[in-house]
């Protein structure tokens, strides 16, 4: 027995003076992806003690795939091939394959940060302006659309609401980068799209996010949608809107939610009818605040040009829309570079016995002399302002 270990004991010393008195081995076995506590066992030559570390193993940057981040297809992979492994043993400074500039860059970096996945098409408004028609189409061929979480509602998949609702805006770029983050990876989309019509208002906070200097590229690339509806009209069929889901909601007894609709009730709560809505809330609103409203569209496109470059804006015509969706269509995809097939779906097939379907006297004199000038304006300025090669020139007056 005692010659035994006198050959094992000449063995480990024959080993350590064959190794470095400095090398040790560190063995890894990360965890962390499903919660448990990493753990280090390192064995030290130089000291002949095992300890144990209560150090945690590295963490390494992921995207949604599963693939770490890289600068490259072929980087990504590479480094997918080194780090994927969870019970990957990495032996310090022993391993010529592996780049420790690299790992300690990962290393550096906090701890659950996302690759930001931000869409490259933005289909900014104007509300009941046919952008449902549009968005499904762009959807129907590909496009990507947002994923909805536990809570939202259905239609957020079309329009994620992000940059006018304040809550939802405080949440910060990684809360909108996460909903697009399934557009990207193996089956990766050429476009990414948010189709959320009250953009049109919110070009400064849109510019804000994506002219950081990490997003400037994408900021320069951003391809920005309009569609134009004639005002007047465009507030009836927002009024109808609002009446119809009103009607909805009070028919499932959620009574807390009709304060978003208190402008268009009465004192007894009595729903106002358009032209008393006309006469008391739109008018006066507009006069007060004209860059709070859709309609005033040259105020709004004003603020994009100083933003973005005119030719990034494609500023589409309901009118034509409505009576050649055809050349809707040839435009959208001259625009995009893409040649997506199919036609428009109606999407507002809402009908009910309330519905105002024409301007009456009353809201007409309320109304028209507040939007006929700036129309007028507006014309103007995209006749001064052109745009890409496809748009329409010059715009069509309003019917």
């Amino acid at each position: 027995m005692k010659s035994y270990f006198r050959v094992l004991t000449l063995v480990v010393v024959a080993g350590v003076v064959m190794l470095h008195n400095n090398m040790s081995y560190f063995l890894t076995m990360n965890k962390s992806t499903s919660g448990i506590t990493s753990f280090g066992l390192s064995l030290s030559i130089k000291t002949r003690s095992i300890r144990l570390s209560s150090k945690p193993a590295p963490h390494f940057r992921r995207i949604e795939n599963g693939e770490v981040e890289g600068k490259s297809e072929e980087e990504r992979r590479r480094r997918s091939t080194r780090f994927n492994d969870r019970s990957e043993m990495i032996i310090n400074g022993t391993d010529s394959s592996l780049n420790y500039s690299e790992i300690r860059a990962e290393r550096s970096r906090p701890i659950g940060t996302r690759k930001l996945v931000l869409p490259n098409v933005l289909l900014i408004g104007a509300q009941k302006a046919g952008t449902s028609a549009v968005a499904d189409w762009l959807y129907h061929n590909g496009v990507c659309k947002a994923k909805i979480f536990d809570g939202e509602p259905s239609h957020y998949e079309k329009e994620v609401h992000f940059f006018y609702e304040h809550l939802r805006y405080q949440e910060g770029v990684e809360f909108y980068s996460k909903r697009f983050e399934h557009c990207v990876g193996r089956k990766r989309k050429k476009y990414i799209l948010d189709a959320t019509p009250k953009y049109l208002l919110f070009s400064k906070r849109i510019y804000d996010l994506y002219n950081e200097s990490s997003r400037a590229g994408l900021k320069k690339s951003l391809k920005l949608m309009v569609v134009l509806r004639e005002p007047i009209s465009r507030e009836i069929s927002w009024y109808n809107h609002r009446i119809f889901r009103l009607a909805l909601l009070n028919s499932t007894g959620h009574g807390s939610i009709h304060e978003s609709y208190r402008d268009i009730l009465q004192s007894n709560g009595a729903i106002m009818s358009f032209d008393q809505y006309s006469e008391t809330v739109l008018k006066d609103s507009i006069k007060v605040d004209p860059s709070n409203s859709p309609g005033i569209y040259v105020e709004h496109l004003k603020s994009w040009v100083k933003l973005f470059d005119r030719k990034q804006l494609l500023v589409l015509s309901y009118d034509e829309l409505q009576s050649n969706p055809a050349k809707t269509r040839w435009r959208i995809n001259k625009f995009l570079g893409t040649k997506y097939k199919g036609g428009f779906n109606k999407a507002n097939t809402k009908e009910s016995d309330s519905k105002i379907r024409e301007v009456s006297l009353r809201a007409g004199q309320a109304l028209k002399p507040l939007f006929q000038e700036t129309n007028e304006k507006l014309y103007a300025f995209l006749r001064d302002h052109p745009g890409p090669a496809m748009e329409q020139k010059p715009f069509p007056h309003f019917e």
